[in-house]
């Protein structure tokens, strides 16, 4: 085994226990890490298992936001920021964009005509994007 592919897996293996014990930033540098040496299109690759290193490392990131997730919270209150209102408005614009701009079968289309998504959105039926499941639910029938 190489020395660089034995100290990718050392600062990898110790970068997961410094997120669990020391800090959740270190998860983050951690996915640093796994993002720019990119482990699996490196010659040293070859000699280390073939994991899914940044699906861990982010899977990772989550676990240590809900373990100190109190501890978080006190030093910054998310619920508070301003910025926290953009991001819920980028989210749901995306879910527009989602719904007029992407071109799905109709099998697969997320549908305004669904009950969930009208109490949501609070969405007049004749906004509805017609197909044969939606039509009784826009009230085309």
């Amino acid at each position: 085994m190489s020395k660089f592919a034995l100290l990718f897996l050392m600062v990898f293996l110790g970068g997961i226990v410094a997120a669990l014990v020391y800090s959740g930033t270190a998860a983050f540098l951690v996915y640093q890490l796994v993002y720019f040496l990119n482990p699996d299109a490196r010659w040293w690759s070859a000699v280390i298992p073939g994991l899914r290193y940044s699906m861990i490392t982010a899977l990772l990131m989550i676990l240590v936001l809900m373990i100190k997730y109190r501890e978080y919270s006190q030093w910054a209150p998310w619920a508070k920021m301003p910025v926290f209102k953009y991001l819920i408005a980028l989210v749901l614009l995306y879910y527009l964009a989602y719904l007029f701009a992407v071109n799905l079968p109709p099998t697969k289309r997320l549908h305004l005509s669904s009950p969930s998504l009208r109490s949501l959105f609070w969405w007049p039926t004749s906004w509805c994007i017609p197909s044969a499941r939606s039509r009784h639910a826009c009230g085309l029938t």
